[in-house]
């Protein structure tokens, strides 16, 4: 992941046989891992952690906190006064937790299957993870459904 040359280094006189085996270790570039890709996945799953975490302990005054990063957000979204319509992944993924919590999940999935990055992978057109994706949502939803009628 931190290939390439270094800023802080000045040129530093290598051999002709220290460059060639330094290539040798790079990832090429169509192996590289997109960023973003794996920022929507880490959010993605940590929303189907959170999101009955929070419905199931809400009344407790020392809350159980699964993923901060992703507490953090939704805490950051429920501090704004005006909600505008999703722009970028993190706020799909925001506008689907928030229907996830209602119980909502084909909501939740919609807005997670309009989320460019998603929708680009493979996998994804081909139905396999978009059908895991429905089926988990089902399942958290259900979940979250029982959490809240229980209180």
């Amino acid at each position: 992941m931190a290939q390439g040359v270094s800023q802080g280094y000045k040129q530093q006189e290598k051999t002709l046989e220290e460059e060639i085996e330094e290539k040798k270790r790079y990832v090429p570039p169509h192996l590289h891992l997109n960023k973003e890709i794996i920022d929507c996945v880490f959010m993605i799953t940590s929303m189907f952690l959170e999101i009955p975490n929070i419905s199931e302990n809400k009344v407790e005054v020392q809350k159980k906190v699964i993923s901060r990063n992703f507490r953090k957000l939704i805490e950051q979204y429920d501090q704004k006064g005006i909600q505008f319509a999703p722009q970028n992944s993190r706020d799909y993924i925001v506008f689907a937790a928030r229907c996830l919590h209602q119980s909502k999940w084909r909501e939740a999935f919609e807005n997670i299957c309009q989320i460019k990055v998603i929708s680009n992978i493979s996998d994804f057109q081909q139905g396999t993870l978009k059908a895991n994706l429905e089926t988990r949502f089902k399942a958290t939803g259900m979940k979250i459904y029982l959490i809240e009628s229980q209180t």
